[in-house]
C-alpha cells in the first residue's frame, strides 16, 4: 500500500497558493497541474509534492516509467544556512514556507522515448534527455544526456545506447513528433537495432 503521508496527506490544499500537495499519484500530480504527461506516455509514479514546492513535472512523449518510481518536487533543507532545521515550521512561527525553506527548485524535464526503470528516484532540477534510459533504483540529480543508459546512487552515465552520429541524426529527426500512422508504419524500423536503416528510410 502506497504511503499517502511521505511528504504530507495527499489531496491536502497550500491555504494561500491553493495547490494540492502531499505524495501525489500520476493522475492527481496532472490534475493539479503539478505535472504534465505527453502522448502515450505510460507508468505509475508518485510526484512528491511539498505545501511549499513551486517546481512543476514535464514528461514527453512516448515514455516507459516503471513501478515505484518517485519524482521529488523539492523538500530539500538549506545547508547554506547555519542550521538546516526548519524551525519556523516545525514551532508554526510567522514566515514558515515562505521564508526560502525548503529551497526553491527547478522543474524537472523529461524528455521523449525515456525509459525509466523501478523505483528510480528523480530529484528536483533533474533533466533527462530524449532517449535515455534511467536503471532501476537510481537516484538521479542533474543532467542525463539523450540516449545514454545511467545507473547507480548517485546516478551515473554507463555508456551511450548509440554512436554519437547516429544519436544526433535521431535527435534531427524527432520521430515521436510524427502523425501516429506515420509512427505505425514504421514500428519496424523503430523496434529493431539498425538505426541506420531507420535514417536511410527516413532520407528517402
Amino acid at each position: 500500500m502506497r504511503t499517502r503521508t511521505a511528504i504530507g496527506d495527499a489531496g491536502a490544499t497550500d491555504p494561500v497558493t491553493g495547490d494540492i500537495f502531499g505524495a501525489l499519484t500520476a493522475e492527481e500530480a496532472v490534475a493539479a497541474g503539478r505535472a504534465s504527461v505527453g502522448r502515450h506516455s505510460y507508468g505509475s509514479f508518485q510526484v512528491n509534492a511539498g505545501r511549499s514546492d513551486r517546481a512543476r513535472l514535464r514528461i514527453g512523449a512516448f515514455c516507459s516509467i516503471a513501478w515505484g518510481v518517485e519524482f521529488a518536487l523539492g523538500g530539500n533543507h538549506r545547508p547554506d544556512w547555519v542550521s538546516t532545521y526548519p524551525f519556523r515550521v516545525m514551532w508554526d512561527m510567522p514566515g514558515a514556507f515562505v521564508d526560502g525553506h525548503p529551497r526553491a527548485e527547478r522543474d524537472i524535464e523529461v524528455g521523449n522515448d525515456v525509459w525509466i526503470g523501478a523505483q528510480a528516484l528523480i530529484l528536483p532540477g533533474a533533466r533527462i534527455g530524449d532517449g535515455a534510459v534511467i536503471g532501476a533504483r537510481a537516484v538521479v540529480a542533474g543532467e542525463v544526456r539523450p540516449y545514454s543508459i545511467v545507473g547507480g546512487i548517485p546516478a551515473r552515465e554507463l555508456r551511450r545506447r548509440f554512436s554519437d552520429k547516429q544519436i544526433d541524426s535521431l535527435l534531427s529527426l524527432r520521430w515521436w513528433e510524427w502523425p501516429e500512422e506515420r509512427i505505425k508504419a514504421s514500428v519496424d524500423l523503430l523496434c529493431s537495432p539498425d538505426v541506420e536503416r531507420l535514417l536511410a528510410a527516413t532520407r528517402c
